[in-house]
C-alpha cells in the first residue's frame, strides 16, 4: 500500500469514528444529560401543586405531582425530584403545570450556544399568571455544584446516590 492511499484510508476511518458528534451533537441534536429537576415557588400568596415532567429524545421519563406551600419572609419553598430516569445524553424538555393549569414546556438548552455536557435545572414560578402561567426556568451547567444531594442523577446510575 502506498502512502498516499494508507493516508486516505486513516483520514477515512478517523472521521467515521466521530462522525455525527460534535461539541455535544449528534445527529444534528445538541445533547446534554439532566442531572436534577426540581420546582420552586416563589408566590408569597398562595401554596400551589405542580406536575413536574421530563422528556428525553421526545420519550416521557419521569413524571411527578408535588405540594409547595406559599414562600414566606423571603424563604422560596422548593421541591426536588427523584432521579428515577436513566442519566444518559439525550434531548430533554421539562414540563411544568400549575393547579391544573396548562402545560408550560421548555428546552433545557434554549440559552446555551455551546452545549453543556450535564445540566440541573428548575422551574420557578412567579405567581403572577401571564402566557408563560407564570413559570420560567433556570438552567444551570455546574452539575458539579450539586453532587452532594442524593437526588443528583450519577452518571452511572439511575437511582440517586447513597440509596
Amino acid at each position: 500500500m502506498n502512502r498516499r492511499t494508507l493516508l486516505a484510508s486513516l483520514g477515512t476511518v478517523g472521521m467515521a469514528g466521530v462522525a455525527g458528534c460534535h461539541d455535544g451533537i449528534v445527529s444534528g441534536e445538541p445533547m446534554t444529560t439532566l442531572r436534577r429537576f426540581g420546582v420552586i415557588n416563589s408566590d408569597e400568596t398562595s401554596g400551589h401543586t405542580y406536575v413536574l415532567r421530563i422528556e428525553r429524545d421526545e420519550m416521557i421519563v419521569h413524571e411527578s405531582t408535588h405540594e409547595v406551600e406559599a414562600a414566606e419572609d423571603g424563604i422560596l419553598p422548593r421541591r426536588i425530584v427523584d432521579c428515577d430516569w436513566e442519566a444518559v445524553p439525550g434531548t430533554y424538555t421539562v414540563s411544568a403545570r400549575v393547579d391544573g393549569e396548562s402545560w408550560q414546556t421548555f428546552d433545557v438548552l434554549d440559552r446555551y450556544d455551546t452545549v453543556p455536557e450535564c445540566v440541573v435545572a428548575v422551574v420557578v414560578h412567579e405567581g403572577q399568571s401571564d402566557e408563560s402561567g407564570g413559570l420560567r426556568l433556570r438552567v444551570r451547567d455546574r452539575c458539579e455544584e450539586f453532587a452532594y444531594d442524593p437526588r443528583y442523577c450519577s452518571a452511572d446510575t439511575s437511582t440517586p446516590e447513597g440509596e
